[in-house]
């Protein structure tokens, strides 16, 4: 995770950012009794293999994001 950072929103307690050198790349939603991973307009690597796929945790959600990213 050389890259990429996590925070959570400021005031959506199920919504994270995922960001690479200052840009937010991905974000993680908690919709409901699964988590799920988004790629944003500023992703780069190019096919973003995560997305719309369920995780069990946000932990696991962010390792998706990390893999795809390198």
């Amino acid at each position: 995770m050389d890259h990429l950072q996590i925070r959570p929103h400021e005031r959506n307690p199920n919504l994270w950012w995922v960001s690479s050198q200052g840009h937010d790349v991905a974000y993680i939603t908690h919709p409901g009794n699964a988590y799920l991973a988004w790629a944003t307009d500023k992703w780069k690597p190019g096919h973003a293999d995560f997305v719309g796929k369920r995780f069990d945790s946000v932990d696991e959600a962010l390792q998706a994001v990390v893999r795809s990213f390198s």
